[in-house]
């Protein structure tokens, strides 16, 4: 829903694709729509209901022909079960298919730290989904998740598109490098906008996961593509 974290995602499905030649990627279809309401501010109080926004996209989207649906949007995902039934084609279960793949990586008992918005954080999407694996979630405190919001949402962070980078990268790794001092043994990107600084990430001092990208993976598969193998 953020135009650069559907071009990011966009670019992640084509990477992640065996494709010798242009003809063998997948087709689709884009309905990037800024008009729709932030998720955060609805699930925090402040601000109107995406849902019906939401639902006329995916509608769109089925009757331009899509056959599988994904939203490049971790907190939308609250809204998750409006959007499913609201066409009758399948809708991708971005936040179920990330904690599966962390899942796989990691014995039930692993402490995984998780960086996102204050409303995904809030809806606990993460929380109960990596708790089904038998995961342990550690999340910022209020003073490192007001930081990380800024990351995302302030005058220089990257919905505005005007910041520094590296320093936006710095800010991020310090965060999550505080919830493996906390415990955390690994951490999970679960904000597209946090996905989009991913591949300028530096070496992390423990195992870092991007939701956006463990998706396309799994989207590539579903949509009947082969995944690229990873180096």
């Amino acid at each position: 829903m953020g135009p650069e974290a559907s071009v990011d995602f966009y670019r992640r499905i084509t990477e992640h694709t065996v494709a010798p030649k242009d003809q063998d990627h997948l087709h689709v279809i884009i309905d990037s729509d800024p008009s729709v309401p932030d998720r955060s501010a609805f699930l925090l109080g402040r601000g109107p209901d995406p849902v019906p926004v939401l639902k006329a996209m995916a509608r769109r989207l089925r009757a331009a022909g899509a056959e599988l649906l994904v939203m490049a949007c971790n907190t939308a995902h609250a809204f998750y079960a409006d959007i499913a039934t609201s066409v009758d084609v399948p809708l991708v279960d971005w936040v179920g298919e990330a904690a599966r793949s962390v899942a796989s990586r990691h014995a039930p008992g692993t402490a995984v730290g998780v960086l996102a918005t204050t409303g995904t954080l809030g809806a606990g999407l993460y929380q109960k989904a990596l708790s089904a694996y038998g995961l342990n979630v550690v999340v910022p405190g209020e003073e490192r998740e007001e930081e990380l919001m800024r990351v995302i949402y302030g005058p220089g962070g990257v919905k505005a598109g005007a910041g520094d980078r590296d320093v936006l990268v710095r800010r991020m790794r310090e965060i999550a490098e505080d919830l493996n001092r906390n415990g955390a043994s690994a951490t999970l990107l679960a904000c597209t906008e946090l996905s989009a600084l991913f591949p300028h990430r530096p070496d992390w001092s423990a195992p870092a996961y991007d939701a956006a990208d463990l998706v396309a993976e799994r989207v590539v598969t579903l949509a009947g593509g082969t995944v690229r193998p990873t180096s």
